[in-house]
């Protein structure tokens, strides 16, 4: 659960990290190495790593502390599917905008993710 969280912040802020900072968070949470595998790989103590990934993981958390990026993309997207079943009580043309305006939602929250995939491409 911790690293499912870590995961989804990372994938939020991660590009606001330093290199080394997500060098490791992708060693540790992704590629699931050891601390002492990544010690070795880095030629630094288990130590340094430990400390680093513990700030990078303290600096994401305040950005979603101050920003609410994930907690209001996860209310978007539980909202959804109760702003589906309303339209549907909607007349015929007010339905239509209202549908089309949910697309769009559902788009931009499909955009935000992707931007920030895009962004760590180009690092």
């Amino acid at each position: 659960e911790e690293a499912v969280q870590i995961g989804l912040l990372y994938e939020v802020y991660g590009f606001m990290l330093t290199e080394t900072q997500r060098a490791l968070c992708e060693a540790y949470y992704y590629d699931d190495l050891s601390l002492s595998e990544i010690a070795e790989w880095r030629e630094i103590s288990k130590q340094a790593v430990s400390t680093q990934l513990s700030r990078a993981v303290e600096k994401m958390t305040y950005f979603e502390t101050h920003l609410g990026i994930l907690e209001s993309e996860q209310c978007a997207k539980d909202a959804l599917p109760i702003l589906e079943q309303a339209i549907r009580t909607l007349p015929a043309d007010e339905a239509s905008c209202a549908r089309q305006a949910l697309t769009r939602l559902s788009a931009a929250l499909s955009r935000t993710r992707d931007t920030r995939e895009d962004s760590a491409l180009l690092r």
